[in-house]
């Protein structure tokens, strides 16, 4: 009898653009689609995406593989993960409707809430805590911009989400966060592994409660409800994985295993990522995060925020 086989599907919500692939268990790919992603400038050091084009893109390119594959092929997806770029502040309601639209990484209009973070716990000590150096891309700051400049819309929040948390709730029901997206934040703590009360006290903000709870990057958090499969063209009942953060993801796809071993990620953004024992580098510009690989327990990352995005305005723009 001829074996029967199984097939995971993978979407990754990058800056630029949303890509999804359904894969065999041999890694044959049975279908693949890419839509891109749409930046909104409101003004002078303001980036932002709106999670309504999120969902609809994610719908669209879920719906454009499965018809590639066939039903027989979406019968058998066994299991769904979603990467995403990270550091996004997406305000939703207790309902999961967004508030306003996500302030991206690129998003700089909080510089000032930065240096006032800092100044407050203290730089040693911020550092101590959330494992990398102080850079208005990180969460605290949008957070704290947010309440001060946009009240009423703080009110109506109840949690800020990822854009890979967004999907995943869109998909399961459920609110959370990946452990690794979280590391990337700069409101977790690294050394408890759990939301920071200190920081969540300097910037007014009870993150246990605002923030979603924590899984795993590999843990089922969910699964695929029939309203979402309606919209996707999925099956309900799927499991959804809690999954990562891009730069994560790429991480993985290198194939690096052991301490020691380094890489180099490029898209809008680029990464230069090294494996270490060190939970943090104080004097050194970098984000330290937890790796889910067995023997190589934290990540060590450089960001380049303008890398691709640098190469995409000049090639616009002659």
């Amino acid at each position: 009898m001829a074996k029967v086989e199984n097939y995971l599907l993978g979407m990754d919500c990058g800056t630029t653009n949303i890509k999804a692939v359904i894969l065999g268990e041999d890694g044959t790919v049975a279908a693949e689609a890419s839509r891109p992603s749409r930046f909104l400038s409101p003004g002078l050091n303001m980036q932002e995406q709106d999670a309504g084009e999120w969902w609809a893109n994610t719908v669209d390119i879920f719906r454009s593989p499965a018809s590639q594959a066939g039903s027989e092929v979406v019968k058998r997806i066994r299991g769904i993960s979603i990467s995403s770029h990270t550091v996004s502040m997406l305000p939703v309601d207790a309902e999961g409707n967004p508030v306003r639209t996500a302030m991206t990484y690129q998003d700089n209009r909080s510089a000032a809430e930065l240096h006032a973070i800092v100044a407050a716990v203290g730089y040693d000590r911020f550092v101590q805590i959330v494992g990398g150096q102080p850079a208005v891309a990180f969460l605290p700051n949008k957070i704290m911009w947010f309440k001060k400049n946009q009240p009423e819309l703080f009110a109506k929040t109840a949690y800020f989400l990822q854009a890979s948390s967004y999907i995943n709730f869109k998909l399961t029901g459920i609110m959370t966060s990946d452990i690794d997206q979280a590391s990337r934040t700069q409101c977790l703590n690294i050394s408890t592994m759990d939301w920071s009360d200190e920081i969540g006290e300097v910037i007014g903000v009870d993150l246990h409660k605002m923030l979603p709870p924590l899984k795993l990057v590999d843990e089922i958090i969910g699964f695929v409800t029939e309203e979402a499969a309606r919209e996707t063209g999925l099956i309900s009942g799927i499991p959804v994985i809690a999954g990562c953060s891009d730069a994560m993801a790429s991480m993985h796809a290198t194939g690096m295993s052991r301490l020691g071993e380094a890489g180099e990620s490029s898209g809008t953004t680029s990464l230069v990522f090294v494996g270490s024992e060190t939970k943090s580098a104080p004097d050194v510009p970098v984000v330290t995060r937890p790796c889910a690989i067995d023997g190589m327990p934290w990540i060590f990352d450089a960001p380049i925020q303008t890398s691709g995005a640098a190469l995409k305005w000049f090639i616009d723009t002659l």
